[in-house]
């Protein structure tokens, strides 16, 4: 599906006439900025619930780019420099969190994003006819996929919440996040952060 014809198609979602295609990941970027004093304020009473808040910042960060390349914005530098401030919120929230008592590199799964999923082409059987299905209705796989979404993003905050090596969670999150976005060519996802958690699991794995 090229950008355009799915830039049509959604705009029909929305009968209020407000286009989620309108906002790019530097828009959902500057937003969860805002959450900064927040973030702030509630680390003074309890850091691991601040770093919890950040990492859902974190998720809702950039737009959903597999839609169009349009939702990349226009400027990665000024999406890269509100990732560094939450990169710079983030970091000292783990260096003064108590490390885990050990790391565990088998963890609880959580589900894949909505474009890494297997889709019933990939599973159908070799003798299906695929031109005698249905015409997919766009509208409804898009509710679809907005709650396949949300319902994986509270996969991963509880896994965080209830998880005890919560570096390797933390870890994991912020690479399949950057990793993501290193494909669309957006940079600058949280690298402080990343380092120093590789740095706190690096030492735990070797009793430096």
């Amino acid at each position: 599906m090229s950008p355009t014809s799915s830039r049509k198609r959604s705009k029909g979602v929305w009968e209020n006439g407000d286009d989620p295609l309108d906002y790019t990941t530097d828009d959902y970027a500057k937003l969860v900025c805002r959450h900064s004093k927040t973030v702030n304020a509630l680390a003074a009473v309890d850091n691991t619930l601040a770093f919890n808040l950040v990492f859902s910042m974190a998720d809702a960060s950039h737009a959903d780019l597999d839609t169009t390349l349009e939702m990349c914005g226009e400027d990665p530098g000024e999406t890269a420099r509100y990732f560094q401030s939450l990169d710079n919120l983030l970091l000292p929230l783990i260096k003064s969190r108590q490390q885990p008592a050990e790391l565990c590199w088998q963890l609880l799964e959580v589900p894949v994003r909505w474009s890494q999923r297997r889709t019933r082409s990939q599973d159908a059987e070799s003798d299906e006819d695929l031109d005698e299905w249905p015409e997919p209705d766009y509208e409804r796989q898009y509710w679809e996929k907005c709650n396949y979404e949300h319902n994986r993003r509270i996969a991963r905050r509880r896994r965080r919440e209830i998880f005890d090596d919560w570096v390797t969670v933390a870890l994991s999150d912020l690479k399949d996040e950057r990793d993501y976005l290193d494909i669309y060519g957006i940079t600058g996802f949280f690298p402080k952060s990343i380092a120093e958690l590789e740095m706190i699991q690096m030492q735990m794995s070797t009793g430096l």
